[in-house]
């Protein structure tokens, strides 16, 4: 049975060597030669959205900004950003433009409903380029022991498993325990 374009399985999410690759991944991670995830769920729309708003624009050009972004290092395949434009469009968040570009290509710009949603949603946008600033700065340098990817697999297992209440309070407390972690690894390498 065929289950999409690619080998697929039933989620929609392609198979590369036995390993499920979703549609917001893609990047081959340094260091023990396996595939990671570039972008949390949703994080790669927010990005197209952000870069949307700066100006109105085709997915080629999507596509060599997000490479310029990791100096050459990473860019998205066309499969994975016109299928998000598409889904941008249909939101509403995006449309595309009454002028077209010269070569034809169809471009797009945020709407008012995608710069509202941006607003709305600032605390995730805040935390999408934290991140994918992380991630620029990964490439230059991941030689992460082991140890310290065990503990951060760890934590991250212990926040997501955690079924009790989260008042504000605690939620600032770990917030502000993470935001120090942050500090101290920065501090170490000089960021």
């Amino acid at each position: 049975m065929r289950l999409g374009r690619h080998h697929g399985d039933s989620r929609g999410h392609h198979r590369h060597e036995g390993r499920s690759r979703g549609r917001d991944e893609g990047f081959e991670g340094h260091g023990h030669g396996r595939r990671r995830r570039m972008f949390e769920s949703g994080d790669f729309r927010i990005l197209l959205l952000t870069l949307l708003e700066g100006q109105a624009r085709h997915g080629y050009e999507l596509i060599r900004a997000i490479e310029q972004m990791f100096a050459g290092q990473y860019a998205p395949s066309p499969g994975i950003v016109y299928p998000t434009l598409a889904m941008l469009e249909e939101q509403g968040l995006a449309q595309p433009t009454a002028e077209g570009s010269d070569d034809g290509r169809k471009r797009f710009a945020i709407t008012a409903a995608g710069r509202q949603w941006l607003e709305d949603n600032a605390d995730a946008v805040t935390g999408v380029r934290a991140r994918l600033a992380l991630e620029v700065k990964s490439l230059r340098s991941n030689r992460l022991p082991e140890s310290v990817r065990q503990a951060v697999r760890t934590l991250k297992h212990a926040l997501l498993l955690d079924q009790s209440e989260w008042p504000e309070a605690r939620a600032q407390r770990v917030l502000r325990a993470i935001e120090l972690a942050i500090e101290a690894v920065g501090a170490e390498t000089g960021g």
